[in-house]
């Protein structure tokens, strides 16, 4: 058990014991709920609440820590915090207890004016405080301004549930969580810190016709905790009372640039006066107003002076025909242009590939041959070819008639039958059936 919840429980009253059945029925009423800021993320996305800058503020500087510290009360320090967002911690008061400590928030916008001290702030980031383990409070997007008399107020998106009770669970919404008179504002430099203590006792909540508190935390804030625990933000006159007032606060700003100061226009002249210094220009513009520039740099527009744009003309009368001009005279043909020279002899081209292979031809005709030789009775040389065809008879002249040699008879034979078949083809055959006979 914490430190913090040994004090809180050791503090409360006796409690009748109650029976087993009771106690198991009142656990399972419900599981814990989800706070209703929670459930409505989308609906309540913070809109900026910081008044408009006015003309002479000084903005805060984009890259430095605007922070706010508050504990909010001293019993607030005994809840259990849990922050969300950019730029929120909780600061502990024991460290055995880390989640139990100050709000401190880092990441704002907002402006200052140096002179009247008044000033409007805004923060991002959530703390949520769990109490007795159940019910919750989450305050998101925490607000500040104070005015010239050093009066402001504190706002802040709230929300609060009960897991049992959940009729009485409070949705988001923007209320005033504090307000406070005569805020020290001091400015040093680039640096402002304010400080102030919330407003609480004379304070009154009022929570019907019959029933009212004398001294509380803004009604707004009040409202918007469920029932379960609301009394912790009023005087009800129970032993706890000085842990309820609202804890003092403190700010540390740091500024930016201060925007210049834009340059203030000439008085307008009266009504029909003529600025002074007298006319130094005088010009009609594209929408046909009359403008006048005077020698102090002002000027003034009169009004449209161009009238409308009159109507388009008849057309004229034709002209007469023009005399014919004279003839061109004729250019003279030009010169026959230089022979041009022959060209380089091109390089060969490389070989061509080898062709295809042609078809076979048809069979030629079956050639004539020889078939025999003889001498026939009267002692003439008798051929027959291979196609049946006999060749008229040679005359041998006889070796005693010639005086030759039978080799030389053979050879003049053989010339008479190559004459008659038209060619020497069958000489050879013709000789080798002659020859051995010789």
């Amino acid at each position: 058990m914490k430190k913090s919840q040994r004090r809180i429980y050791a503090t409360l009253p006796a409690l009748p014991v109650l029976p087993a059945v009771v106690l198991a029925a009142s656990l399972a009423v419900a599981p814990l709920a989800v706070p209703a800021q929670a459930q409505e993320a989308d609906t309540t996305a913070a809109a900026s609440v910081a008044a408009a800058q006015p003309a002479g503020s000084t903005p805060l500087a984009d890259a430095q820590p605007q922070t706010l510290e508050w504990e909010l009360s001293k019993r607030a320090l005994l809840w259990d915090a849990a922050v969300e967002g950019e730029g929120v911690s909780v600061v502990p008061v024991d460290e055995s207890e880390p989640n139990n400590g100050s709000l401190k928030l880092t990441k704002a916008t907002g402006w200052v004016d140096e002179d009247t001290k008044a000033l409007s702030v805004q923060w991002t980031g959530q703390v949520t405080y769990t109490i007795n383990g159940a019910q919750t409070i989450s305050f998101k997007d925490f607000a500040l301004e104070v005015d010239a008399e050093g009066a402001g107020k504190i706002t802040a998106v709230v929300s609060s549930a009960d897991p049992n009770q959940a009729a009485n669970n409070k949705e988001a919404k923007r209320v005033t969580v504090a307000t406070f008179k005569g805020a020290n504002v001091a400015v040093d430099g680039k640096t402002v810190m304010v400080g102030a203590t919330p407003e609480y006792e004379g304070v009154v909540y009022k929570r019907d016709e019959d029933i009212s508190y004398p001294d509380a935390w803004p009604t707004e804030l009040v409202n918007n905790v469920t029932d379960s625990v609301r009394s912790w933000f009023y005087n009800s006159g129970s032993r706890w009372e000085d842990q309820k007032k609202p804890a003092p606060f403190a700010v540390t700003l740091e500024l930016g640039e201060k925007p210049e100061k834009p340059a203030e226009p000439e008085p307008a002249p009266a009504p029909g006066q003529q600025p002074e210094g007298g006319i130094r220009d005088a010009s009609i513009n594209r929408d046909g107003h009359l403008i006048l520039t005077f020698t102090n740099g002002t000027t003034k527009d009169l009004g449209k002076v161009v009238g409308k744009d009159g109507k388009d003309g008849r057309n004229g009368v034709d002209g007469k025909d023009g005399h014919d001009g004279r003839d061109g005279r004729d250019a003279p043909a030009g010169r026959d242009g230089k022979d041009g020279r022959d060209g380089t002899a091109g390089k060969d081209g490389a070989p061509g590939k080898e062709g295809a292979a042609g078809a076979d031809g048809n069979n030629g005709k079956d050639g004539r041959g020889i078939a025999s030789v003889k001498v026939d009775k009267d002692g003439k040389l008798v051929v027959t070819l291979t196609d049946g065809t006999v060749l008229p008879p040679v005359e041998m002249p006889s070796v005693q008639q010639q005086g030759m040699a039978p080799e030389s008879i053979v050879a003049i034979v053989l010339g008479v039958i190559a004459t008659l078949l038209g060619g020497f083809a069958a000489l050879h055959t013709l000789a080798a059936s002659i020859l051995p006979k010789i």
